[in-house]
């Protein structure tokens, strides 16, 4: 294979070798090549720090520019391919203008016989670039890697450390190391080392920029490359199967990241290695590299291991999946189905019929609730349903009942999760390693997805710096398991609380201060690499513990667990960040199709459909206030795949942000067109604006469409997109109170605060809050599916399975939304509503573990003990852990075989 061609910048200046000797260093080659003698070869084995030069490299999963300080005289130059290396002389010189670290270092008397100074400037100059204002502890370990005979040390750190933190004084200009006079005396002698006054500031602006065609063309870190000589090859693969491939041809090559070994075998033990293999760019290498989580476990004070595990849920929505198809001239075939996703029953009943998909209409007037349960899997009722109605030419009609619905259409996905966790003995969470199982069921489905979200919501609200998120979709027989208000997001965010509450027992502190020590701040970045913006978590969190009056509770709880032997009281805050867009980029899309009348009406159609959450109210208010009418000249008849095409499921709570948005667009047409005719007639009202444009031939039909921007992140082909295109956040504070001798519980309280932005309809948003709190709350406390050991399910129907009900809402249900907090990304800055809230249900789960808690206190229990999702009541009378429960005898695994397995 032909050689490549390296290109490297050095001090700004492009630099091409064409045939680059794999056995060169950067050192030589800066010397002899280039002549940029002011780096210097002092033992050629980086012992000394001599040498040491700048490289700086682009991180492109983190977006972020990182600056190395490097011994040249064991780098190789063939891996600086696609780097940027300052030296000294690219920083400041004599004979223009010295650097600011050059000039200090020169005034504190930091260099005498000047051979070392070069590294040294240089390794401090790369501390500053990656920290403005660097520790004392910070200088110390910069320094690590470099020697000096002469001074002694301390002017250097003297003159260094005024770049530092702990520089600054309380004092001002009368700090002692100002003014130079001795602390607390009246002395006049001069202590000073060098004058203050007399240092350049440091201007971070004024350094120099990486080389922009290394930021805006990835082809430097994606392609592999061969640099070859009479001696040695040198290959740098991009991906672990070509790695692979070049170890099993060369069994004997040397891997070469840091050339510590290599090079100093090279250069001193005469060694020769004809293939040397660089896997610095294989991404599948570069995460075990980054995560380091053997080194941030063994650095925190505490660390943990936990696991917890809840069950799934049924959707039980009211109408049961149910579908009429009905043929018509041409082969044409319409359909009336009960489904959030009517492009895919019309693409699906357009395959299995043979038929173009224009010849197919799918209609969804409105449902009958549907929480996910019917964006895939009510393929199963139409096909078999359009296939006979196709074939016989008669209409057929099938609707399941309720047993049969519960039976094959999947539930939320059941999840176990294993943590290890880290942390200082404040309870800041400092690394944490996570396995996540995620039982699909007999086939795929959705659960791919549904263990992405669960992957990427694990860790709440909660910066966790160093984070190892594995996932694994375990095949069961089971039926398929599938989409769920919150699609694995709640399942995620359970394991989280259950670790932030981990912590904060076995470092003893309540655990809302554990939470405030570890919220995410605005700015901060997620263990996917996504920056969050307008991130008031703190906000939702203090208005909440005030409306709960939660400091006044907990002392409440506390006197009525003392009086009381037998009822237990315990209280819960449960913080949630949802993620708002589809997980699969090309689903964040939408279309809409206005038509306005002669008479003033407008027919509106969108791609979203109406299961109960208030999506034509709000598509309505949108073009009513875009247009400028009343919203009783606005009608919505139906969702259909003849009206707005390849549309996207409704699904994700992206329903209003995505369509909102296509309407807009529309909207947008139609004023422009009418524009002139409103200043033609400025007194004029719409049915006259709109009969005027009829007759001057104007189009009243327009079509909108919108694509969520900036989003569709991959690790490997897409690292710098957002995954999200914003966050859903809230906080819910509940008390419940437990029976101890029979496992009952009822909800006292509940407070929430949610941010949803500038809300569309209040009415509609506190409704959804209310619906979703009330169905986390079933999820977490109630409803239990219970299986033979063959997988046919037992709790079918109202009467096996049970759900909240009027009488488990709580006694008081207080619901605010946040003010001032508008979000630019989505319609007319409102935010999405429909799951984020739905976690804050398991604030009841959590209140009743602390119930259980105190009930085992008084039995002279301590410490953690097991509860799964749900905590039903016979689960919460078995961990009460009483004279009673001791009574009962728990048979070994495997004596038995179990009438019943909860998955």
């Amino acid at each position: 294979m032909s050689n490549s061609v390296l290109v490297f910048f050095v001090n700004g200046k492009k630099v091409t070798e064409v045939s680059p000797d794999p056995e060169c260093t950067l050192l030589t080659f800066l010397r002899e090549k280039l002549r940029l003698c002011g780096t210097k070869l002092g033992c050629a084995e980086g012992g000394c720090g001599a040498c040491t030069v700048m490289v700086s490299r682009l991180d492109r999963r983190a977006n972020k520019i990182r600056h190395l300080a490097v011994n040249a005289c064991l780098t190789p130059v063939c891996a600086m391919h696609g780097c940027a290396v300052t030296t000294v002389e690219g920083i400041g010189s004599t004979k223009t203008r010295l650097h600011p670290v050059q000039e200090r270092l020169a005034k504190a008397h930091g260099s005498q016989c000047g051979f070392c100074t070069p590294g040294i400037v240089m390794s401090m100059y790369a501390l500053l670039r990656n920290a403005e204002q660097p520790s004392m502890r910070d200088l110390e370990v910069a320094f690590q890697g470099n020697l000096c005979r002469c001074t002694g040390y301390r002017p250097i750190l003297e003159g260094y450390k005024t770049f530092t933190k702990e520089f600054a004084c309380g004092m001002g200009e009368k700090c002692c190391k100002v003014s130079g006079k001795g602390c607390g005396t009246d002395s006049e002698t001069d202590d000073k080392l060098f004058e203050r006054s007399e240092f350049q500031p440091l201007d971070p602006s004024q350094e120099p920029i990486f080389p922009p065609e290394l930021q805006l063309s990835d082809a430097f870190d994606s392609q592999s490359l061969i640099f070859s000589s009479d001696r040695v090859t040198w290959y740098r693969p991009t991906n672990l199967e070509e790695l692979l491939q070049l170890k099993a041809k060369h069994p004997a090559a040397k891997l070469v990241v840091g050339n510590t070994e290599v090079g100093v075998e090279v250069k001193f033990k005469h060694f020769l290695y004809p293939h040397l293999i660089n896997p610095t760019q294989v991404k599948e290498l570069l995460e075990i590299k980054e995560t380091q989580d053997g080194i941030y476990f063994a650095q925190a004070d505490h660390t943990f291991e936990g696991t917890c595990r809840m069950g799934g849920q049924e959707h039980f929505y009211l109408e049961t999946h149910a579908a009429l198809a009905v043929p018509r001239d041409s082969d044409e075939l319409e359909l009336f189905c009960s489904t959030q996703h009517p492009s895919e029953v019309q693409k699906l009943v357009a395959h299995v019929t043979a038929l173009p998909a224009h010849r197919v209409v799918c209609r969804a007037k409105r449902l009958g609730g549907g929480f996910g349960g019917k964006e895939s899997r009510g393929i199963s009722v139409a096909l078999p349903v359009a296939l006979a109605s196709y074939r016989m030419g008669r209409p057929v009609r099938c609707m399941l009942d309720r047993d049969e619905d519960m039976l094959i259409t999947g539930t939320r996905h059941p999840f176990l999760f294993k943590y290890k966790v880290g942390f200082t003995k404040e309870g800041l969470i400092t690394a944490c390693d996570i396995e996540c199982y995620n039982n699909a069921g007999w086939s795929m489905d959705l659960s791919f997805s549904v263990l992405e979200r669960a992957m990427f919501h694990f860790e709440n609200c909660y910066r966790i710096p160093n984070v190892r998120v594995g996932g694994w979709v375990c095949k069961t027989n089971l039926p398929s398991n599938t989409a769920f208000r919150g699609f694995g997001g709640p399942q995620g965010m359970y394991a989280g609380e259950h670790i932030i509450r981990d912590v904060a027992r076995i470092v003893g502190r309540d655990v809302v201060d554990v939470m405030r020590l570890n919220f995410y701040k605005t700015g901060d970045y997620t263990h996917y690499h996504q920056q969050l913006e307008h991130f008031p978590i703190e906000r939702c969190l203090e208005d909440c513990l005030k409306q709960s009056r939660y400091d006044e509770k907990r002392q409440e709880i506390a006197r009525f667990n003392r009086e009381n032997r037998w009822r237990k009281r315990g209280m819960a805050v449960v913080p949630t960040k949802y993620g708002i867009a589809f997980g699969v980029m090309h689903l964040n899309q939408a279309g809409s199709l206005i038509n306005i009348y002669g008479d003033g009406s407008v027919l509106l159609s969108h791609g979203g459909v109406e299961i109960g959450q208030g999506l034509n109210t709000k598509m309505i208010q949108c073009a009513a206030r875009a247009l400028g009418i009343p919203q009783e000249l606005i009608h919505i008849s139906e969702t259909a795949t003849d009206k707005v095409p390849n549309t996207s499921p409704t699904a994700a709570s992206v329903g209003s942000d995505l369509n909102g948005m296509a309407v807009l667009d529309a909207c947008e047409k139609l004023n422009k067109r009418l524009a002139p005719i409103k200043e033609a007639l400025p007194g004029g009202t719409w049915k006259e604006w709109i009969n005027k444009a009829y007759f001057d031939r104007v189009s009243l039909s327009a079509t909108g469409f919108y694509a969520m921007p900036g989003i569709g992140y991959h690790p490997e082909t897409n690292p710098n997109a957002r995954t999200y295109s914003y966050y859903t956040n809230g906080v819910g504070v509940t008390v419940v109170e437990i029976d101890c001798l029979t496992g009952d519980h009822q909800v006292l309280s509940t407070d929430i605060v949610m941010d949803i932005g500038s809300s569309l309809n209040p009415a509609i948003d506190i409704g959804q809050i209310e619906g979703a709190f009330m169905q986390g709350y079933g999820l977490f406390t109630l409803e239990e599916l219970m299986y033979s050991p063959q997988g046919m399910l037992y709790s079918r129907g109202p009467g096996m399975y049970k759900l909240p009900g009027f009488a488990d809402i709580p006694g008081e249900f207080n619901v605010s939304l946040l003010t001032g907090a508008p979000n630019p990304r989505a319609v007319y800055s409102s935010k999405a509503v429909g799951e984020p809230p739905l976690f804050i249900g398991s604030s009841a789960f959590f209140a009743i573990k602390e119930a259980i808690a105190a009930a085992r206190e008084d039995q002279g229990l301590s410490g953690d003990f097991p509860l799964e999702a749900p905590s039903t009541s016979a689960r919460i009378r078995i961990a009460c852990q009483d004279k009673f429960t001791e009574l009962l005898e728990i048979p070994e695994p495997g004596s038995f075989t179990p009438w019943n397995i909860v998955p």
